[in-house]
């Protein structure tokens, strides 16, 4: 009788949450805006020396993970505990089927408690210089190289309105154009759905523009 209420009570525990039981000791690793990647991540501070501390980035979370799998042959769950911070992010972080926790060995990625992560694929854009008419401005080299490009803004967390023309309400046109010769080839085709004629006023502006920085427009 007793030889079948230790193997029932093993059964419940093998079947709580429908997954194997584990008596391996989870692991935490801690991600910090104050960490760096090639720290332990066991620590959720630096620590005083600054010799070790917590890591930098879920890059570096994903990346010690794939060595404690691979290395340590660990068999307990795994658990990133993401600080408090602003993250930013300049590609996007992949995850493979390598990062896949198991039923005795889950890995999950959360806020710490309290924390409100934020994690940023955006840039700032530094170096504004007040203008004319309530008008800021600044320079962005990347732009002008043609490395990158943006069409969101965002001032104190609020989106912006970039600088546009006409600033209130829109151009129209003045007729469609059905055939005309391609700026590229110099023959007749068809430009229903690319051109148009307008206003003579409203594409001014674009008469100071350098005719290599305008594509497909023909002025």
């Amino acid at each position: 009788m007793r030889q079948y209420l230790w193997i029932m009570i093993g059964v419940l525990i093998m079947s709580v949450w429908g997954q194997p039981f584990s008596l391996a000791s989870p692991i935490e690793l801690h991600v910090s805006p104050e960490g760096r990647d090639d720290w332990s991540g066991q620590l959720a501070q630096p620590s005083e020396n600054k010799d070790d501390g917590p890591l930098a980035s879920l890059q570096g979370a994903r990346d010690r993970i794939r060595h404690i799998k691979k290395e340590d042959n660990f068999t307990g769950p795994i658990r990133v505990l993401i600080q408090d911070g602003r993250y930013e992010l300049t590609e996007p972080i992949v995850f493979s089927a390598a990062d896949s926790g198991t039923g005795i060995m889950p890995i999950s990625y959360k806020a710490a408690v309290g924390a409100t992560p934020v994690f940023s694929g955006g840039r700032v854009i530094t170096g504004w210089q007040r203008g004319e008419n309530g008008v800021w401005k600044t320079f962005i080299p990347q732009v002008k190289r043609g490395q990158w490009y943006f069409n969101q803004l965002f001032i104190d967390g609020r989106r912006a309105t970039r600088a546009r023309s006409p600033n209130k309400f829109y151009y129209y046109t003045k007729e469609k154009v059905d055939q005309s010769k391609d700026v590229i080839t110099g023959e007749m085709v068809d430009m229903s759905r690319r051109a148009f004629i307008a206003q003579p006023k409203d594409i001014e502006p674009l008469l100071a523009v350098p005719k290599t920085l305008l594509n497909d427009v023909n002025i």
